[in-house]
């Protein structure tokens, strides 16, 4: 290499990534023949902004792969943008906080970055400023040179006023802040920067100094104010770069509080950026981003052809010779300008014949090949032109082959698949933005066990249709559409939009699936219809169950951790093919259902320990019964200072540690703190409380959720039995029934014992019988079920579809009141609450009540959540284990009286006669035992009878126990934390309870700190 190669070499700095602060930065280095429509679309949308002056104009959305070149168009913009005189603004999508407080700082942040060596944003504004408005020298030169004065800026104010007298006291406060930013003065800079935080009312007197207002303003108000300013001299660009890493924590998420942080993270963003949109004037928003970030936006609310925003344009991320020539040519030569070097033709050290293998590239794949030549060159010390941009080097060996483990992979897989997250897959908001990926990888999968090559890759649509999945195997080809939703033009269109990608009606081999996640039938007439035609066509329409949708989301994450032996495990294990959406895909049994039935796999308990104690006997001995035994539930009656809340703790505690899983519902705010260690050793604790202690807060965790509050965790569940579940068992059924009708009975105006009343009930019954025998899911389907009620559904009954419709109408009337009944917030699977995150034993979900100070608000959402256990349970049985998760209710005869029967009685009940057999236990709590049902107390084998004053509810406890045991039973003289025991077969017997292991302060928490506990 000679010593002119090398330097020639050195000189060529390829800048083949643009990084976020590149943008920052001129480059002379564009084509415009690569994605040149994208780029013009771009200006046109910037030129409608120059030309709105005062009003907003619609924004644009650009995606595409990574390397496509989606930064380098915004850095084109941004260039164009500062010749126009127009303005930059880049959004910092990862800060943190409410999405107006980050445009604020990103206003901030981008007028004082350079657009040149000379000055920055806030100096360009300022000279063109000046200029409009007429500003004497002797005013303006103190400002541009860094020592502006309270005259010189207060003459500024009043030149703008004059010109502009629709300015108000916030923009012209504005003005002054923008001159004061200039200052070379530290002070005046600090003072200009809170204002510019929207930080309050600080440095109240150097405000008063500078006439500028010392009232608090929002950081919607100040951003307006800044872009209302900017305006009046030239179009603003606001750039949204970079969104992507959002999407990518969001779906990464695995403990559900921080997912819940990323959801909030994403929604805020999406709301902020179309009000931001709508509001700003003379301002031309662009957003950037991969195309499954796009998918994931639109979900949380970012809508194209709504008047914010156009609609999306993709990158062509893939370049033809010609484009590569010319963008090699560019880059070079703007590695070579002004280093007086002149290599021997355009595209030195590319060969021409190099461009023949560029078809097909990305441009940052070209620009990353010629780097990697010229440092091999270097490294070598020898020049030789690249002849390729494809790698031709010889492969290297493969490597030597690794001892398989079939064993600690199955085990592996079955800790993945209890802990699948299938949320994302199933609700329509965000099924697009992750279900395709999971497909690809399960079909990934499925040709490895079957020894053939399966090429899968999803393809994003325009606007409302969605993505679908490409699936290759040979001859044929199918089009894979993943829907939940299916109501209205939206199902229609990308129905339309699988029918027409997928080209069955052209291409031999060519077909189309559609993949209901969804259990909901099809309601509308225009769905029915839509499928209908479809399968005329010849598309076909498979049922996705859940328990597929779980293996194919461990798969996923099985291929990402990519464990020694997988390959051979899957072609053994068979994990996708044994699924029965796989083979329904596939048509492997001819048209007829698959055989086989999904396996069901149940981890074991974490413990060998099949015991609990409730404490020591009056001898010293453990009062302790087995595990299993709580499978016939627990009653705990005892009155205020009994010891009550401490025994339950520790119960749930000592549950806990041996790996059961809870649900704890609190009404009084003493049993969040579940989470809290002692800040010191209680009195009472013995030798081996320590050590329980340390383990319990290691190895379980405790989540706070709070229906109806927004700022903690809120939950909410179906207002709808799950009546799958059911379907098999009359009875059970039956009880569903009577359950739902308890449910909706009130909510639709028919509760009473009226002749009005009994006929809308028993079309509420008979529609709830034909909507669960027909595979109905939800409340929005039934409620379609009653406004087109079927007239054959209650014979005898002439008026039943307009009673039916008029129940409609009161329904919807109740959902919209009332945000738990069905509201827009998701439903969550109640096996979230008793499902731990990766690493610990055992979840404790405490439900607080704080959100819900109404009785009847109370035990409406109970009946929800009872009723959604319920079916979870029957679908997730405990199998083999002693026991499958705990659920306690304090304050019992609140919810389950022996009165009047309230909203939850019939769940509860439904609980306490059949959650045994399925493993789950049952703790009930109560001041008042004569207060509860008495179907409660006979169905709780273990009863434990605390420290009692009433000698109502005294006597109501002796009648509970034999007349020899009740002489024995003195409530009154039981101390704090004394408790009778009766066990099943054993006699009654005094115990005395251990102290919990979580803190326990005699003041119960407050709302504002069980909100905070919620969100931690």
């Amino acid at each position: 290499m000679t010593p002119e190669e090398h330097r020639t070499l050195d000189l060529l700095k390829l800048d083949y990534t643009v990084h976020r602060g590149a943008i920052w930065s001129d480059t002379k280095a564009h084509v415009s023949m690569h994605n040149s429509k994208t780029y013009e679309y771009l200006l046109r949308g910037l030129d409608r902004a120059t030309r709105s002056h005062y009003t907003s104009v619609p924004g644009a959305v650009i995606y595409g792969d990574d390397g496509s070149g989606k930064t380098h168009q915004l850095r084109q913009l941004r260039m164009h943008t500062t010749e126009r005189n127009g303005f930059f603004i880049q959004f910092d999508a990862d800060s943190s906080g409410e999405f107006e407080t980050a445009v604020l700082r990103s206003y901030h942040e981008s007028l004082t970055k350079r657009i040149n060596q000379d000055q920055s944003q806030l100096h360009a504004f300022l000279q063109q400023f000046f200029s409009l408005i007429s500003v004497p020298e002797p005013d303006k030169m103190p400002v541009l040179d860094g020592a502006p004065t309270p005259e010189a800026v207060e003459a500024i104010v009043d030149a703008a006023c004059a010109k502009f007298n629709e300015l108000d006291d916030i923009s012209r406060d504005a003005i002054r802040v923008l001159c004061l930013r200039t200052s070379d003065s530290n002070k005046d800079r600090v003072v200009a920067d809170a204002w510019l935080s929207a930080r309050g009312a600080r440095r109240r007197g150097e405000r008063t100094k500078w006439m500028i207002d010392t009232a608090q303003h929002s950081a919607r108000d100040t951003v307006l104010a800044i872009a209302r300013v900017l305006a009046l001299c030239g179009p603003t660009l606001f750039a949204i770069d970079q969104v992507d890493s959002l999407v990518k924590e969001f779906k990464g998420q695995v403990n559900e509080a921080d997912r819940d942080r990323s959801r909030r993270r994403l929604s805020d963003l999406a709301n902020g950026l179309m009000n931001f949109n709508e509001y700003s004037p003379r301002t031309f928003t662009v957003v950037s981003c991969l195309p499954s970030s796009w998918v994931q936006l639109q979900a949380f609310g970012v809508k194209s052809m709504d008047g914010r925003f156009d609609s999306a344009r993709r990158l062509d991320a893939s370049l033809t010779k010609d484009a590569a020539r010319a963008i090699v040519a560019a880059h070079i030569d703007s590695c070579f300008a002004g280093s007086g070097c002149k290599p021997e033709w355009p595209t030195w050290p590319v060969a021409k014949e190099a461009f023949d293998t560029a078809d097909g590239m990305k441009p940052r794949e070209l620009l990353r090949a010629i780097a990697d030549h010229v440092h091999s060159c270097l490294d070598l010390g020898e020049f030789t032109p690249l002849t390729s941009f494809r790698a031709t080097s010889t492969p290297a060996p493969e490597p030597a082959a690794q001892p398989e483990h079939p064993e600690s992979i199955s085990q592996r897989f079955a800790e993945l698949l209890e802990a699948a997250d299938i949320y994302d897959l199933i609700d329509p908001a965000t099924e697009d933005s992750s279900i395709p990926e999971v497909l690809v990888e399960a079909l990934g999968c499925f040709g490895i066990e079957k020894g053939i090559d399966i090429l899968a890759l999803p393809r994003y649509a325009p606007r409302h249709c969605g993505v679908h999945v490409e699936v290759k195997v040979g001859e044929r080809r199918l089009a894979l559409r993943a829907v939940a939703d299916s109501k209205g033009m939206k199902f229609k269109g990308r129905l339309n939009w699988l029918t027409e990608q997928s080209g069955m009606a052209e291409e031999d081999g060519a077909e189309a699936v559609l993949i209901r996640t969804s259990d909901t039938p099809l309601m509308t007439r225009a769905s029915v219809a839509a499928v209908d035609l479809f399968k005329r066509g010849g598309g076909r329409m498979v049922q996705a169950d859940h328990h597929d949708l779980r293996v194919f989301a461990a798969l996923k994450a099985l291929r990402n951790e990519a464990p020694s032996g997988l390959r051979a495990w899957l072609a053994k294990a068979r994990p996708a093919g044994s699924t029965r959406l796989m083979q329904e895909i596939f048509d492997e049994h001819g048209g007829q259902p698959p055989p086989i039935a999904p396996p069901t796999l149940d981890l074991p308990v974490a413990v060998s320990d099949k015991q609990i104690s409730f404490g020591a006997l009056e001898d010293g001995d453990d009062a302790a019964i087995d595990l299993e035994a709580l499978r016939k539930h627990v009653a705990v009656f005892a009155g205020s200072g009994s010891g009550k809340t401490v025994l339950l703790r520790r119960l749930i505690e000592e549950t806990a540690l041996r790996g059961v899983s809870s649900i704890v519902l609190d009404p009084n705010n003493d049993l969040a703190r579940l989470k809290l260690p002692w800040p010191s050793s209680p009195s009472g604790w013995t030798a081996s409380d320590h050590g329980k202690a340390d383990e319990y807060f290691k190895a379980v965790e405790v989540v706070v959720w709070t229906p109806r509050v927004e700022k903690g965790r809120p939950i909410s569940f179906q207002p709808l039995p799950d009546f799958g579940a059911v379907l098999d068992d009359a009875d059970e059924l039956s009880a569903a029934l009577d359950t739902a009708v308890a449910t909706l009975a009130p909510r639709a105006k028919v509760d009473g014992t009226g002749e009005k009343q009994e006929q809308g009930q028993a079309v509420l019954r008979e529609g709830l019988s034909h909507y669960a025998r027909r595979g109905g899911l939800g409340l929005d389907g039934y409620l379609q079920l009653l406004a087109e009620f079927p007239a054959d559904v209650v014979a005898g009954l002439e008026k039943a579809p307009e009673i039916a419709r008029r129940m409609a109408q009161n329904l919807e009337a109740s959902r919209i009141n009332d945000s738990l009944f069905g509201g827009s917030n998701p439903a969550l699977d109640p096996g979230e609450l008793l499902t731990p995150s990766n690493g610990r034993r055992a979840r404790i979900s405490v439900v607080s009540l704080v959100g819900l100070p109404d009785t009847q608000q109370r035990q409406n959402f109970v009946n929800q959540l009872q009723m959604a256990l319920f079916a979870w349970i029957k679908r997730h049985p405990a199998a083999g284990r002693p026991l499958g998760g705990l659920f306690v209710m304090d304050e019992a005869q609140t919810f389950a009286p022996a009165g009047a029967m309230t909203p939850c009685t019939g769940s509860t009940l439904a609980l306490a006669s059949q959650a045994r057999k399925y493993g789950l236990g049952l703790v009930f709590a109560t001041q008042a035992p004569r207060g509860i049902h008495n179907q409660i107390t006979g169905n709780c084998a273990t009863q434990l009878f605390g420290y009692l004053n009433s000698p109502t509810q005294i006597a109501a406890v002796k009648e509970m126990v034999s007349a020899k045991q009740a002489k024995t039973l003195t409530s009154t003289s039981l101390n704090s934390g004394e408790f009778y025991l009766r066990a099943e077969g054993r006699q009654l017997r005094k115990v005395a309870a251990p102290m919990c292991l979580s803190y326990h302060p005699p003041s119960a928490l407050t709302a504002e700190e069980v909100i905070a506990l919620s969100r931690e």
